[in-house]
């Protein structure tokens, strides 16, 4: 199957059970974004590039989607719709392990997008590892998940994924929806009891914590952070940044994506915590101790998906 459908217009169809079959269909109402291949630049050029395309696209909704993207991009992307008050679908190709081929982990990335607001999260792939990961993603996702395997298999394929966690199927063949239909219809779904976890991540890998974890004291960002950082990594569970100058974000920012284990990040001020948010290649921690307003705390939250404790 081709990584993009034929039409780049699109529609939900409504299903029994809550299912939702993803099919062309000739009314705008939704178009397909790709991130861009070999498209690279700071966080900020990277939104303004997609605020600027997806202005250029009269439709509520975009299904983006992605094969060797990093999360910077997902992000930048999920960024500009949100503002935009656009839903964004992302359907993530991944291998059997759940990662892409930039070695992003798809568990991740949902962790990351879902706490800043996109509609749903799909995989795409061979069925076998399609139900592993929707297995690894349901207990912990928020939002509605999705899957495109790469053959169709009749309806063992559709069972499968559906009893794994999918609410969503993507198919690119019209004349399959009364066939999916059928199948649907005559499938038993178990509501799926989702339950909040405090969940972080960095630009790869995803990680439970809690308010108990060990974090390290605040690691200054100076001539020496990178260093400072391998030395941190190994003493404590998650690392502590605090941000109190314009220097010291753009060390931050050169140097963010060596961050391996969670990250508790503070800052002077909401200005220099939102900039450092926004770079960041991943989803922050904040443990307080810096005087920055409740109300900013929470529109932070919202925005970045920063985890507050």
């Amino acid at each position: 199957m081709d990584d993009t459908p034929r039409s780049s217009i699109f529609q939900f169809s409504q299903q029994p059970e809550g299912l939702r079959i993803l099919v062309a269909d000739p009314t705008p109402k939704g178009a397909v974004f790709p991130l861009g291949h070999g498209m690279d630049g700071d966080i900020t050029e990277l939104i303004d590039h997609y605020d600027t395309q997806m202005k250029a696209l009269p439709v509520d909704l975009f299904l983006v989607l992605t094969q060797g993207d990093c999360l910077r991009k997902l992000r930048a992307a999920t960024l500009a719709g949100v503002r935009q008050g656009r839903a964004l679908h992302i359907l993530i190709t991944c291998d059997e392990t759940g990662c892409t081929m930039s070695g992003m982990d798809v568990l991740a990335a949902l962790v990351v997008l879902q706490s800043m607001g996109i509609a749903s999260f799909a995989v795409k792939g061979c069925v076998e590892g399609l139900v592993t990961q929707l297995r690894r993603l349901a207990p912990v996702a928020a939002v509605p998940l999705g899957a495109c395997a790469d053959e169709w298999q009749g309806a063992d394929t559709v069972s499968a994924l559906v009893h794994a966690g999918a609410t969503i199927l993507y198919v690119y063949e019209d004349d399959a929806v009364p066939i999916f239909t059928q199948v649907l219809a005559n499938t038993h779904i178990v509501p799926r009891d989702h339950q909040a976890h405090a969940l972080v991540a960095t630009a790869s890998d995803a990680f439970f914590v809690d308010p108990t974890i060990d974090v390290s004291d605040p690691i200054p960002c100076d001539p020496d952070f990178s260093q400072s950082l391998l030395t941190h990594e190994e003493n404590a569970s998650a690392l502590s940044v605090v941000i109190t100058t314009q220097d010291e974000l753009d060390i931050f920012a050169d140097n963010q994506y060596m961050i391996t284990t969670p990250l508790c990040l503070g800052a002077d001020s909401a200005e220099l915590l939102e900039a450092a948010l926004r770079v960041y290649d991943g989803r922050a921690f904040y443990y307080g101790g810096t005087h920055i307003e409740d109300d900013d705390l929470h529109r932070l939250h919202t925005v970045y998906g920063l985890l507050l404790f």
